[in-house]
């Protein structure tokens, strides 16, 4: 748990989120603190000059319009943050959790499920880079009504959860384009599955209709005495027939059935010859195998 690079939080945090929400985050991190209201001005109002009006030419007078109401507005808008110094709290809390799991011989290898504080933290500034690009001042786009530019905005927010819900139910196995995807983040040797979310229901309803009443079935890597009995009480389709799953240890007798869920760090420690085995039944996304279920009584 502690044998992992100083920067493990940072490139998790990095590979984890939409890369969509990535950059409106920096943009609502960029646009929630006071600026030199000359600087931004500058910034804004040349947004708005270089080459728009070529671009644009009937629609030059809007783009004096905006750049005259940048001119106008900014200063007073940018000489006080919306909520002062709490943008500071917001983003050093974000700041405190990734150097906090930064610091040397903190263990930390348990995914991105250690920096969930972090993550509704930076949709803060999400939501603040979302208005800020519907405000851009730019002639082209300040030109449609306001309705149309949210609609849009909307859309581009909506996009990015369209990745996410392919991979549902294993919401944890979710990584961003910065990545290659799941298949590109196993190719580089992250952790696909750390607490087997893949194992779905549907996976257990196929193990628990192979088996007899009562049978016993290997479970692997058991990372914890209390997570086999946890995976039988929350699937009704095991408790049905009352089948349990145990730990695996490789002692004889062997059971049956093993339900393997892909642990990289947990996985070495297995047999090859094991690993090897066909699944009978198993859960992948983007290529890449989360769940299976293989036959311990075939021959190997």
């Amino acid at each position: 748990d502690v044998a992992v690079p100083w920067h493990y939080p940072w490139v998790l945090f990095t590979v984890t989120i939409p890369v969509g929400l990535l950059l409106l985050g920096a943009l609502g991190v960029w646009g929630a603190f006071p600026r030199r209201a000359g600087l931004s001005t500058s910034v804004e109002a040349r947004l708005v000059r270089w080459n728009f009006p070529h671009l644009f030419p009937r629609r030059a007078g809007l783009s004096r319009s905006v750049e005259a109401a940048s001119h106008e507005n900014i200063a007073s808008r940018e000489q006080a943050s919306p909520l002062g110094r709490g943008w500071w709290l917001v983003l050093g809390t974000i700041v405190f959790f990734l150097v906090l799991f930064s610091a040397p011989r903190v263990p930390v290898y348990d995914g991105e499920r250690l920096l969930l504080p972090v993550f509704p933290l930076w949709a803060v500034f999400v939501g603040i880079g979302a208005k800020r690009l519907v405000d851009l001042p730019i002639a082209g786009w300040q030109s449609r009504p306001p309705s149309r530019r949210w609609i849009c905005v909307a859309a581009f927010l909506l996009f990015q959860g369209i990745g996410i819900a392919w991979f549902r139910p294993a919401w944890l196995s979710y990584y961003n384009a910065l990545a290659g995807g799941l298949w590109g983040a196993e190719r580089l040797g992250f952790e696909v599955s750390y607490w087997g979310d893949g194992i779905s229901e549907n996976l257990l309803r196929d193990v628990a209709h192979r088996c007899q009443e009562g049978e016993a079935v290997g479970f692997a890597p058991s990372l914890a005495p209390f997570q086999p009995p946890g995976l039988v009480f929350a699937s009704p389709s095991l408790a049905e027939k009352q089948v349990r799953l145990i730990g695996w240890n490789g002692e004889e007798p062997r059971p049956k059935w093993l339900v393997l869920y892909h642990r990289r760090a947990d996985l070495n420690g297995l047999p090859p010859p094991l690993l090897d085995r066909p699944s009978v039944a198993e859960v992948r996304k983007q290529g890449v195998w989360l769940a299976r279920v293989i036959s311990l009584t075939e021959p190997e």
